[in-house]
């Protein structure tokens, strides 16, 4: 689709970055630079809690002072591993296994 336009046509109405999940097709990201990053390949067994999780690995890096592309593969990493496994954050993997 025109995800990454829209990003980015977001990003001009003022925020610093912007990033729209795409489930297991990845991300889309507007910021100094515009890209997508496609999603880590799983044999997925419940999405349930997949963005939550996303959401947390990505405040951690954030919060960790990591590069944003570095950011938002940890995240896309931790996210696609959340799904091998049944129900919310009980799956949610440890940070070494990510």
């Amino acid at each position: 689709g025109n995800e990454l336009e829209a990003a980015i046509k977001i990003k001009n109405m003022g925020p610093k970055n912007v990033i729209i999940t795409l489930g297991k097709e990845g991300i889309v990201f507007s910021g100094k630079e515009n890209f997508i990053l496609p999603a880590s390949k799983v044999n997925a067994v419940d999405p349930v809690g997949s963005g939550d999780c996303f959401n947390g690995a990505l405040a951690t890096k954030i919060y960790q002072n990591a590069p944003i592309n570095e950011s938002l593969d940890y995240a896309i990493r931790a996210s696609s591993l959340s799904t091998l496994k049944q129900g919310a954050s009980q799956s949610f993997p440890y940070l070494d296994n990510i």
